[in-house]
C-alpha cells in the first residue's frame, strides 16, 4: 500500500490560544532541527536527525506543528502510516506518535491550549471516512489517555500490559529450538515472509498490524538506533522455521531482554516465549529477566506462565475521526505488542 504525506490539503492555520497568535502547519525536512530540540527537551532522548528521517522523511509520515510568534516549535503531533489487518480485511491506519508541547506553555490556561491544537488539526486531517487512514490509534500515558478522552480527542480502547519473567531454561531442548537469524542468512527474506503467512492464516479473528517483509525492514532492520536480533522458532528434528521473535537489549548493561514482536502463528505465543527465555538463559544465565508489552490478547495468552509479573503501563487511545463506533472500539480483539509502538 503506497504511502502518502498527508491525506486532505495541508492545514496551515493561525489559532489564537490565551491570547498569543500560533501558525499550525506541517514540518519539512528543514524543521528538523525544531523537532529533534523539542523532542530532547521533552523526552531527555538522545532523538537525532537521522531518526527523525527514518521515522517521518523516508515514508512520508505526517509530521504536524505548531509554532509561536517567533518562529520556534512549541508543540507536534506526527503519524506513522501502517496497513491494518482488521479480521482480514486490510485498511490503512495511522499511529500516533511524538505528542509534544514544550514546557513553558503547557500551563496556558484553557482546554484548547496547544495539546489540544495539534492533535485535533493531524487527526481532522489525516483519519476518517475522507482520509487515506480510516483508523487511528496510539499508546498514551493513562493521564495522556485521560485528557485526551475529556477534550473529545481520543476514545479509550483499553490496556496496554508490562510484563516480566525471570530468565530461566523454560522448556526443554528436544522440543523447541531456536536458530539465531540474520541479515546475511540466506533464507532470511524467505523465513519472515513464510511466517508472516502463516500469522495472516492463523490470525483472521485479530486486529493487528501488518508484518510484510518490507515493513519489518524498515521498522527494525534500518532503524537509525537500536540492533535486533531475530529468533526463529523451530522444532530439532527439522529445519523449518514457524515464527520470528524479534528481541533486543534495552540498554548496555544486557540484564534485560525487550520482547518486541512475534511474527508466526498466534498460538504459539507461549511457544515463543520459551524459546526467548531460553535465548536468555542460554547467553546470561539466571542473571537478566525477559520483558514483553502486549494487549489484553496478548496478556491473556501468556499471564499463565512462571514466574510472571505485570503493571499496567499505557492505554490504546483511538481518535474519534476513525471510523469505528465506541462499542467496535471495545470489543475488537487488538494484537498489540512492544514493537507496535515507536518508543520501545
Amino acid at each position: 500500500m503506497a504511502l502518502i504525506a498527508s491525506s486532505l490539503p495541508v492545514p496551515n492555520h493561525e489559532i489564537t490560544i490565551g491570547g498569543e497568535v500560533f501558525n499550525c502547519r506541517y514540518l519539512c525536512a528543514a524543521d528538523s532541527s525544531q523537532f529533534v530540540d523539542l523532542h530532547q527537551a521533552i523526552f531527555k532522548s538522545t532523538f537525532n536527525h537521522s531518526q527523525y528521517q527514518w521515522k517521518y522523511l523516508d515514508r512520508g509520515n505526517p509530521s504536524l506543528g505548531l509554532w509561536n510568534g517567533a518562529g520556534k516549535l512549541i508543540a507536534h503531533c506526527g503519524g506513522l502510516q501502517r496497513e491494518l489487518c482488521f479480521a482480514s480485511s486490510p485498511i490503512l491506519g495511522l499511529q500516533i506518535t511524538d505528542v509534544m508541547v514544550h514546557p513553558q506553555w503547557r500551563a496556558i490556561l484553557t482546554r484548547r491550549g496547544p495539546f489540544y491544537w495539534v492533535s485535533y488539526w493531524l487527526y481532522q486531517n489525516q483519519i476518517g471516512e475522507q482520509a487515506k487512514a480510516k483508523v487511528g490509534y496510539g499508546f498514551p500515558s493513562h493521564r495522556h489517555l485521560e485528557l485526551a478522552v475529556k477534550l473529545r480527542l481520543l476514545l479509550d480502547g483499553g490496556s496496554i500490559w508490562q510484563m516480566q519473567w525471570a530468565t530461566v531454561r523454560s522448556s526443554p531442548t528436544w522440543f523447541w529450538r531456536y536458530r539465531k537469524l540474520t541479515a546475511a542468512s540466506s533464507d532470511w527474506e524467505n523465513v519472515l515472509k513464510s511466517s508472516w503467512q502463516r500469522m495472516q492464516k492463523t490470525s483472521q479473528d485479530l486486529c493487528l498490524g501488518s508484518r510484510t517483509f518490507n515493513e519489518l525492514i524498515w521498522r527494525y532492520h534500518q532503524h537509525p538506533q537500536h540492533q535486533h536480533i531475530y529468533l526463529g522458532l523451530k522444532r530439532p528434528w527439522s529445519s523449518q522455521i514457524i515464527g520470528v521473535a524479534i528481541i533486543r537489549y534495552p540498554d548496555s548493561n544486557k540484564n534485560k531482554l525487550l520482547w518486541l514482536d512475534w511474527i508466526g502463528p498466534p498460538s504459539a505465543l507461549r511457544n515463543a516465549l520459551a524459546m526467548v527465555r531460553n535465548y536468555s538463559y542460554d547467553c546470561h544465565g539466571i542473571n537478566a529477566e525477559v520483558e514483553a508489552w502486549g494487549s489484553e490478547q496478548i496478556r491473556q495468552a501468556l499471564k499463565r506462565t512462571l514466574q510472571y509479573s505485570e503493571q499496567r503501563v499505557a492505554g490504546l487511545g483511538i481518535p474519534i475521526q476513525s471510523c469505528l463506533s465506541a462499542s467496535e472500539i471495545t470489543e475488537k480483539p487488538w494484537w498489540w505488542m512492544a514493537g507496535d509502538t515507536d518508543f520501545l
